[in-house]
């Protein structure tokens, strides 16, 4: 997958997230993607999956029906013992 150009704001905010930002995921590697809370990370990832629209170029390399994104949540625990066992 190969992105090119991308440049990206919130609708509400006036400050580029994203400017003139290229790059490749290449396949077969593992390629990471690290930053802290609010950097980009999870909007960077809506972006590929063509959840939100921009005008940059993104090269699929196979058909979206086949590419699985699969949004990270905490399990929502209701009892003591469950959110004991999670911290």
């Amino acid at each position: 997958m190969k992105i090119t150009h991308l440049s990206y704001h919130y609708p509400k905010s006036k400050k580029n997230l994203f400017h003139d930002l290229s790059m490749e995921i290449l396949p077969g590697r593992m390629n990471i993607l690290i930053g802290m809370n609010g950097e980009g990370k999870t909007t960077l990832f809506d972006i590929l999956a063509g959840l939100i629209d921009t005008d940059a170029q993104i090269e699929h390399p196979v058909p979206a029906h086949e590419v699985l994104y699969q949004i990270q949540g905490v399990p929502v625990l209701s009892t003591i013992r469950g959110k004991i066992w999670l911290n």
